[in-house]
């Protein structure tokens, strides 16, 4: 996993190139190299930071060039099916001069042109030059595993890097924050693609690539989206997922498996085999007594005696006030954009332990809820029907729910769900944290709220066929899994650890869309294909049990921090140039009166406020 960066301009910005490079370090600390050339009558320069995972000889440095230059790339990511292309193009009677995937990518990419990229088995990000036809692509995977974003001023000026850090070291790129992107925040505590939290700044979308040519003119081009198909064998997944796992086991350097104890990354283990380094994330007992969560911690340690792993524990970190607050600005740093979700410190702390082992490459169970239907509000979507036909019996129990300490933070959303008439609507209200009611009275710029509102109902204006839970995936892969992926990105490449998600393997996510509903959700069992998968080897009680969940408690750091703390730094803050102070003061007073939980309301807006206090001032 890499990073790269550029820009096309008629000015030449080769030493803010260089700091761009250097504000990405972490991304690849083997080799960063630059190159500066002309592209008709604009200046171009491009940069990419290397960690080595293939063919780790420096013959494999980027950018890389074919033809005496007329092919150029810089390329982050990894192309799993790389050898079975390489095969077909040197059948072509095309000779190969490295062992690594970059050089299959350029090589495809001049045979079979642009085209190539549906030919592609992976998680990348590229930029590709290509002289013969005097024309640009920055282009990325089907599924958005790796970020890239970019600039694009109304004189043709182009900037492009993997991280928000590197592409503000041009000047002609600005930081300027969003107000409508803070109002999707608080309704879903991230963003849609390919909104980043700033103003003019984009990510290139999941399955999409801009083209340029000589003359200054982009185009943009979807070359992939997610589609239900009418069949799929719910068998045939299972030898996808062993294949898609085996394939991405391969490296040049040692492996580990990030691991939870959960379905997901059980189901991995099981493919990767014993002896497989395992790191699980520990929580303290007062930690997950206090958030009413489940502990994953006997049955990992079950799981993993049944499968032969080595298992090793890595613990919560001290959850002291000052602490806690660092973190929360650590994490508005290095995340970048506005995303409200606190398991980026678990997931950095795995990674910097793996790297501290000689681990460069760990695998996630991640994607597993979003391809397969894991979350609990998929249940609730299946099922849509249903509840808004006894809507009001679960209205009316709902205090009754809420005394429940693992139900007391989601009464809210289940509410505003079975409220709302538009289903979109209702299902963003399941994501996010806050009731439709609070939204309304927090945001104070109501024109944007109705934006947003006007932008969710209308998202499937062609696809209105489709299942409540076909809707609810498709959804998530806008939103709830984008975030989990840029959260994954930036948490492990801090650690300059590339991280795969075998579960979002091309074709494993898009088979466990297309299954049907009956087999994605049987009654109220979730996730049956992976069940079925584990249940082969492990005993029944031990995959069959409550989802837990990756997240690190925040319950017990809110509480610490106390009401006068945190409403000091919440009202000293920027946050009433967005929010209506006195409906956040309600809500965390309700907090601290004990009166509902809002723990993760309050982490909302203290992260938002870091986050913006963090990108109004120019990232060194």
């Amino acid at each position: 996993m890499c990073g790269i960066v550029g820009y096309i301009s008629r000015q030449d910005y080769e030493k803010e190139l260089e700091c761009a490079i250097e504000a990405m370090i972490h991304r690849g600390p083997d080799n960063q190299q630059k190159k500066l050339l002309n592209f008709g009558q604009m200046k171009m320069g491009i940069g990419h930071l290397r960690l080595s995972i293939l063919d780790l000889d420096p013959r494999s440095n980027q950018p890389f060039c074919i033809d005496n230059e007329q092919y150029i790339i810089i390329f982050n990511g990894e192309i799993y099916n790389y050898r079975i292309l390489k095969n077909e193009l040197i059948k072509q009677g095309i000779t190969f001069v490295t062992n690594s995937d970059t050089e299959v990518f350029i090589q495809a990419y001049k045979f079979y042109g642009i085209e190539c990229l549906k030919k592609f088995n992976g998680i990348f990000s590229a930029f590709i030059i290509d002289k013969v036809v005097n024309k640009a692509y920055l282009v990325r995977d089907q599924i958005g595993v790796k970020p890239v974003y970019y600039f694009l001023d109304r004189n043709n000026n182009f900037f492009f890097a993997s991280e928000l850090k590197a592409l503000f070291k041009f000047s002609k790129v600005k930081q300027k924050i969003s107000p409508a992107d803070i109002c999707q925040y608080i309704n879903m505590a991230y963003l849609f693609e390919p909104r980043t939290g700033f103003e003019d700044v984009n990510k290139v979308k999941p399955g999409t690539y801009l083209e340029f040519n000589q003359s200054g003119n982009i185009t943009q081009t979807e070359y992939y989206k997610p589609t239900i198909a009418d069949n799929c064998d719910m068998d045939a997944v299972d030898e996808k997922i062993k294949h898609a796992t085996i394939d991405q086991s391969m490296a040049d350097v040692p492996v580990a498996l990030l691991y939870s104890g959960g379905l997901d990354s059980s189901v991995l283990a099981r493919f990767l085999g014993k002896d497989t380094k395992c790191l699980f994330f520990e929580s303290s007992k007062k930690e997950i007594l206090e958030s009413g969560m489940a502990d994953d911690k006997f049955y990992a340690t079950k799981i993993a005696d049944k499968l032969n792993l080595d298992l090793e524990m890595v613990k919560s970190a001290d959850s002291a006030p000052e602490n806690f607050l660092k973190e929360i600005e650590h994490i508005a740093k290095m995340v970048e954009e506005p995303i409200s979700d606190y398991t980026f410190i678990a997931s950095e702390r795995l990674c910097k332990k793996a790297r501290e082992k000689g681990y460069k490459v760990v695998m996630s169970g991640m994607g597993g809820d979003e391809a397969f239907a894991g979350y609990p509000r998929h249940l609730l979507a299946k099922y849509h029907f249903l509840f808004k036909g006894i809507k009001y019996l679960l209205l009316a129990a709902t205090p009754f729910i809420s005394i429940l300490k693992k139900y007391e933070k989601k009464v809210d959303r289940l509410k505003s769900f079975l409220l709302e008439k538009s289903f979109n609507l209702g299902y963003i209200h399941l994501i996010g944290f806050f009731s439709s009611n609070e939204i309304r009275g927090l945001i104070k710029n109501k024109d944007l709220q109705d934006g947003f509102e006007k932008y969710v109902n209308n998202y499937f204006f062609q696809e209105n066929k489709i299942t409540p839970l076909k809707k609810a995936l498709l959804l998530d892969f806008s939103c709830v899994l984008a975030h989990n992926l840029l959260v994954a990105d930036k948490s492990s490449m801090l650690a300059s650890v590339e991280m795969r998600v075998p579960l979002l393997d091309l074709e494993v996510y898009q088979s466990g869309i297309s299954l049907p509903d009956n087999e994605l959700i049987n009654k109220t069992k979730q996730k049956c294909v992976l069940q079925k998968i584990l249940k082969k080897e492990i005993p029944n009680e031990l995959v069959s049990r409550p989802k837990a969940g990756f997240n690190p408690p925040l319950d017990e750091r809110i509480n610490r921090l106390g009401f006068a703390k945190t409403w000091e730094i919440l009202s000293k803050g920027q946050l009433g140039d967005f929010l209506n102070l006195d409906i956040v003061h309600s809500i965390i007073m309700d907090h601290f009166d004990n009166k509902k939980n809002n723990a993760f309301k309050i982490y909302q807006f203290l992260f938002l406020d870091a986050w913006i206090r963090v990108w109004t001032k120019k990232i060194q």
